[in-house]
């Protein structure tokens, strides 16, 4: 009763406004004679609008729950488009409607007057029948009809004060205060949709989310307020929860632009610095950090190896499969190495990207202190060294990448502890000899394969360091860059003065730490505001990630699918395929919008980034869900998680790209987006849904 209630108030209130402006224009000018067209009007389209309800009504009896999802879909759509149309248009109603008038008396066509008061009524009515079509599905026929009146009784009621002059409205607080509760219940649409098409087999079936029955079922009073205001359902499925979400937090996101972030002026991007005075730059200025957690670590490291490589029983590591209290993994060696590496370190180490960008490799990383170490013995014995430029193209470090995981999958090295560490040592070889041969930083920047699948994650981090430009573009001694005493120069060879990506910055802190001027800034910023608009993309890496989605595809489904052909095959295979498709989805962008193909295909992967990054947790850290036993639910909040999170980055990158368009840019890709979480969800999320209305 309260959505039906409210929407008929609000969508009344816009007629009456709409007629009461044109009516008191024409006594304006001296032409009441033209009133009579305008009742002629508006009853028709009241009429009309009656007539549409009718015809639904109709409709919605001989329909199943397919007509029922598409029709809260079409309110839905029409609802957010009159909510945000009506937030930026409210100021400019009375003059359009002004010069609509004036242009119909100048032409003396005078039904003109009842044409345009017939359609300015008929919209609203017809959104108010959409509206309550779609509550129908929630809501019982009498508690509608009940709000319905009670609404119609509201608006009679102010409107007539109002055209007496005895009561004035703020409209813009009227729209904006209404517009914010039809948000929230255009909200329980979409997820009543989403149930609806699930039941009609147009979606796939998931799980329920949770199930609340037992203590607040829809039938009971609370339950069924929550149901009509926040379209609460006791057991809702996990895609009815999706895309609640997806549609609050695409709502909330466009209500507000990120990217005219107050600081976007002083930094690179939206950046919110810590103060100067906070406890981490003490933390990170003192001259033990990082070097004494790289030793530390280093140890543990070799340690692991040991134990691994030798077969060492350390505590409840023995004999058998993989097991620590009531956890276990059969098919993998029961080893401390195992469980340390892959059970542990490969998903924390990815999920610390997210929040720390590359952390690990400024502060933690053995392959690190190698590199270092080798470095250093070389430039004693035989000088500064080449920069290797032939290995500097951006396309190495994710190939690195892909190739190092690809021969993970192929072959048995996260079960058997002694393979495990053999290829690490393999790896440790490989950076020590780069990094004898080569100027320093050359491993970690362009070859480390564990650097390949961080640099993209750290994109997305909320910790960074910027430098802020005033302070900087007068600086003429660029202390960060040249090293001083108490640091050394960037391992990277990044300019710290001019940091615009988290993505090869290692967060080692030298440049902080050499910055005479506290020109270097460590600070926080929105997840993923590095790719908002994106800044700086670049076109390899953007195809990358599209490639990457295939290729967790391909370590998930390749056992199930084609196990008799070889691993690499199924995965190169699968980056093809989902590298054309991305392709495709590009092409279709850049053909609604106008925007060049070159620019789609160079900034719009990184919408994917997330669900990217969400989708290879799920596949790369298998050992570590399995284990646990918690592999469908975190599947179902990574899922949800990054999904969600890559359509607000879809509704930034199309807005920052298309403009006025964006909504066509945005379109292809949302069905790409859609298509990849159902088709993740029928693998780890697969349920009935039943109509239990």
């Amino acid at each position: 009763m309260i959505e039906s209630f409210v929407i008929t108030l609000r969508e009344g209130i816009e007629a009456a406004l709409i007629i009461g402006i044109m009516a008191a224009y024409l006594g304006k000018i001296g032409r009441k004679d033209l009133y009579r067209y305008l009742y002629i009007g508006t009853t028709t389209a009241v009429a009309t609008s009656i007539l549409v309800a009718l015809i639904f009504g109709e409709l919605y009896k001989v329909s199943g729950e397919a007509f029922e999802g598409f029709a809260a879909l079409s309110a839905v759509a029409v609802l957010t488009y009159m909510i945000f149309w009506m937030s930026r248009h409210s100021r400019e109603i009375k003059g359009e409607l002004h010069e609509k008038v004036d242009s119909i008396i100048s032409s003396r066509r005078v039904f003109g007057i009842a044409g345009l008061a017939f359609l300015s009524v008929l919209r609203e009515g017809v959104e108010t029948v959409l509206f309550l079509g779609g509550t129908l599905a929630a809501s019982s026929l009498n508690s509608v009809i009940t709000g319905t009146l009670l609404g119609i009784a509201t608006t009679a009621f102010f409107a007539g004060l109002m055209f007496k002059g005895m009561y004035s409205l703020d409209i813009r607080k009227f729209f904006k205060y209404t517009g914010f509760i039809l948000i929230v219940f255009a909200a329980g649409l979409t997820g009543q949709a989403t149930r609806a098409l699930q039941t009609a087999g147009l979606l796939p079936g998931t799980i329920a989310a949770w199930d609340t029955s037992l203590f607040l079922n829809e039938s009971s009073v609370l339950g069924s307020l929550l149901s009509a205001l926040f379209g609460y359902s006791s057991q809702p499925s996990v895609l009815q929860v999706i895309f609640y979400l997806t549609y609050l937090s695409l709502i909330g996101y466009l209500s507000i632009d990120f990217t005219r972030h107050t600081k976007e002026k002083d930094y690179a991007d939206p950046f919110s610095p810590l103060k100067s005075q906070h406890w981490f730059y003490g933390f990170v200025r003192n001259r033990w950090v990082p070097n004494i957690m790289l030793i530390f670590m280093g140890i543990f490291f070799v340690f692991l190896l040991v134990v691994g490589y030798f077969g060492i029983g350390i505590g409840p590591f023995q004999e058998g499969y993989l097991k620590f209290g009531n956890f276990y993994l059969k098919g993998v060696d029961n080893n401390l190495w195992n469980f340390a590496i892959w059970v542990l370190w490969l998903p924390l180490v990815s999920v610390s990207a997210v929040f720390l960008g590359r952390f690990w490799c400024g502060n933690l990383c053995p392959l690190r202190g190698i590199a270092d170490v080798a470095r250093y013995i070389s430039d004693k014995l035989l000088g500064k060294a080449p920069s290797a430029p032939y290995i500097r193209s951006g396309w190495v470090l994710p190939v690195s990448f892909v190739a190092i995981t690809i021969i993970i999958k192929s072959n048995p090295f996260q079960s058997v502890a002694r393979l495990g560490t053999t290829l690490f040592i393999s790896i440790f070889l490989v950076a020590l000899v780069v990094s004898f041969l080569f100027r320093k930083g050359t491993w970690c920047r362009y070859l480390c394969p564990i650097g390949g699948w961080l640099a993209r994650i750290a994109r997305l981090s909320i910790l960074g360091i910027r430098p802020k430009r005033a302070t900087c573009d007068n600086c003429s001694t660029k202390e960060c860059h040249i090293g001083t005493g108490k640091a050394g120069t960037c391992p990277m060879f990044l300019n710290p003065n001019q940091l615009d990506s988290n993505r090869y910055c290692l967060e080692c802190w030298n440049c902080v730490k050499n910055c005479p001027r506290d020109g270097m800034h460590i600070g926080l910023r929105m997840p993923g505001a590095e790719v908002l608009k994106p800044y700086f993309p670049e076109i390899w890496e953007s195809i990358f990630i599209a490639g990457l989605i295939g290729m967790y595809m391909a370590f998930v489904r390749w056992e199930i699918v084609l196990p008799e052909m070889p691993f690499p095959f199924f995965a190169l295979g699968a980056m093809i395929l989902t590298v054309s498709l991305y392709l495709t989805v590009c092409a279709a962008a850049s053909a609604l919008s106008g925007i060049k193909y070159r620019e789609t295909i160079t900034s719009f992967g990184y919408i994917f980034l997330p669900l990217e990054v969400g989708t290879a947790i799920i596949a790369m850290g298998d050992d570590s869900l399995e284990f646990f036993n918690i592999l469908v639910p975190v599947s179902i909040i990574l899922l949800g998680t990054t999904f969600i999170w890559s359509m607000i980055l879809g509704a930034s990158i199309t807005k920052n790209n298309a403009g006025k368009k964006a909504i066509f840019a945005f379109i292809p890709v949302a069905f790409a987006l859609i298509g990849i979480l159902l088709l993740w969800l029928s693998w780890f999320a697969s349920g009935n849904v039943i109509d239990l209305t």
